[in-house]
C-alpha cells in the first residue's frame, strides 16, 4: 500500500522544519516541532509492500491544522469538515481527514506533538467506519492495527526537528534591507 500525506497548515502556524530552510520566526508564538517529510516517509516505508485487500492501493491522510481562534475552523477557509473521508474506485485510493487544533499543539513539546499526530492520524482511519458505501475488499481493522504497530515505532529522535544543528537567533537584515539566512550557505540563496 502506498501512503501519502496532504497538510493544510493555517496563517499562524509555524513548522520548526523551515527554520532548516533559513525561516525566521518568533518562537514564543508556538511551534510544530515535527518534520512531517520525516513522519511521511517512515510511514511510507512501514506501508511499502503491504495490502490490505485488492479495493485500496492508496491512503492519502489529510493532515490539517486549523486555527479555531482566528475563524479559520473546521470546515472554513478550505478546511474539510473533520469526519471527511473519500473513496476513489477508479483509482483504488482512500482520503480521510485528521485534524488539530493549532492553539491546542502550538506550546506542546515534540513528544506530545508526536502523540497528537498519531491520534489524527488514527482517527482519519476510523472516519472509515462512518461511511455507508465502503469497498468490500479493503481491511480497515488490519489496516488499522498495522498503522497501531508502525507508530509505536516512530519515536520523536526519527522526526522531530534537530535544534542543535539551527541558529535560532532573531532575524537580521544586511544593510539594503535584505533577509540573511543563516542555515543557509552563500551558494543556496538566490538573489
Amino acid at each position: 500500500m502506498e501512503f501519502r500525506q496532504m497538510t493544510t497548515w493555517p496563517a499562524k502556524a509555524r513548522d520548526a522544519a523551515k527554520l532548516k530552510s533559513g525561516w525566521r520566526f518568533d518562537l514564543s508564538q508556538g511551534v510544530w516541532w515535527l518534520d512531517l517529510c520525516q513522519m511521511e516517509e517512515f510511514l511510507k516505508q512501514r506501508l511499502s509492500g503491504q495490502s490490505f485487500g485488492a479495493a485500496v492501493d492508496v491512503f492519502i491522510f489529510g493532515f490539517e491544522m486549523y486555527d479555531a481562534v482566528d475563524g479559520t475552523a473546521i470546515g472554513s477557509s478550505g478546511a474539510m469538515p473533520a469526519d471527511f473521508s473519500r473513496y476513489t474506485p477508479k483509482l483504488r485510493q482512500l482520503l480521510s481527514v485528521g485534524q488539530l487544533d493549532w492553539h491546542d499543539v502550538r506550546f506542546l513539546d515534540a513528544s506530545a506533538q508526536l502523540v497528537a499526530y498519531k491520534a489524527a492520524l488514527l482517527r482519519a482511519v476510523d472516519n472509515w467506519y462512518a461511511r455507508k458505501r465502503r469497498p468490500r475488499d479493503f481491511d480497515v481493522e488490519a489496516f488499522r492495527a498495522y498503522l497501531l504497530d508502525s507508530l509505536a515505532g516512530l519515536t520523536t529522535a526519527q522526526c522531530a526537528v534537530d535544534l542543535s544543528l539551527l541558529d535560532l537567533s532573531l532575524p537580521e537584515w544586511d544593510e539594503d534591507g535584505r533577509f540573511i539566512y543563516k542555515n543557509l550557505s552563500a551558494h543556496d540563496v538566490l538573489e
